[in-house]
């Protein structure tokens, strides 16, 4: 989505709570909206998409916009705890791609830890991290717990911007 919707359009037809992240139609934005429902919907990625200006936008990228002005060129928007549906101003920061990647909570494949998966030559469970484009074992755990939080650990020293409270090595 290159182009970016103007602040002042959304602020005339969009009130944005950004304690709670909800949007909430200022306008009749379309036959079956009314003035003050909740505007958007959960796309099949679990982002909220809000038309406006016949095209759908995401929600995360319409609260920045109008918590902080454009978002600048190159970068996108993190939900920091990696709920795509929460909007708040607190849980969004502008990142590059890379950034946003490593920021997954959930990998792409079929095992749900995150630089974790298990050798079943040598019974163990291995831990590796990607820097730049290389792949780095970490070290190889008896238990799959052992493994994500040297996970979690070397995350934390590598990218301390990852680090939240919220996030653990569970």
């Amino acid at each position: 989505m290159s182009s970016q919707p103007c602040a002042e359009a959304l602020r005339s037809a969009l009130d944005y709570d950004p304690l709670t992240g909800l949007f909430r139609w200022k306008t009749k934005a379309a036959r079956n909206t009314r003035v003050g429902s909740i505007a958007g919907r959960r796309d099949m990625r679990g982002y909220v998409e809000i038309g406006f200006q016949k095209r759908l936008h995401y929600a995360h990228r319409i609260a920045w916009i109008l918590s902080n002005g454009p978002i600048p060129d190159g970068l996108v928007i993190d939900h920091i705890n990696g709920i795509k549906d929460d909007n708040r101003a607190e849980n969004l920061r502008a990142v590059h791609v890379s950034m946003n990647n490593r920021n997954r909570h959930r990998p792409a494949g079929s095992n749900p830890v995150v630089g974790v998966s298990f050798e079943k030559a040598r019974c163990k469970w291995r831990a590796d991290i990607k820097v730049g484009d290389k792949c780095k074992t970490i070290g190889r755990f008896d238990t799959e717990h052992e493994a994500r939080a040297a996970y979690v650990a070397a995350r934390d020293l590598i990218w301390p911007e990852l680090a939240t409270p919220s996030k653990e090595a569970a």
